[in-house]
């Protein structure tokens, strides 16, 4: 097990939107099935659409700071129940990147 991301799941986020609550947990438990992963992972908030619907638990977290300075984040989304899961991913990979990056001006923590 483990985690999926990738660029096909833009059109997820039209599509989840659209879908009532039940279709759209079916929608998540089959990305998460078809991957055999226990967390999905997209890139600011692309499967937000789905996950919300669904009521699926789904974290933020820094990812950086694109080339016109708009903060960028990932997001750590997966199955019904699974908050410690998506926790411990989303955990491991702030601590591994250090991505987090303080916009110009706030003082340091």
């Amino acid at each position: 097990m483990g985690i999926a991301g990738g660029k096909g799941f833009g059109y997820l986020f039209a599509r989840g939107r659209k879908l009532g609550k039940v279709p759209a947990e079916r929608l998540v438990d089959e990305l998460l099935d078809e991957r055999g992963v226990e967390v999905l992972v997209s890139r600011d908030g692309l499967l937000s659409g789905a996950y919300a619907v669904a009521g699926y638990p789904a974290l933020t977290v820094p990812a950086g700071i694109a080339a016109d300075g708009t903060p960028r984040g990932l997001t750590f989304q997966g199955g019904y129940l699974e908050d410690g899961e998506v926790i411990g991913y989303a955990f491991a990979f702030e601590q591994a990147t250090m991505l987090r990056v303080l916009p110009p001006g706030v003082a340091g923590e």
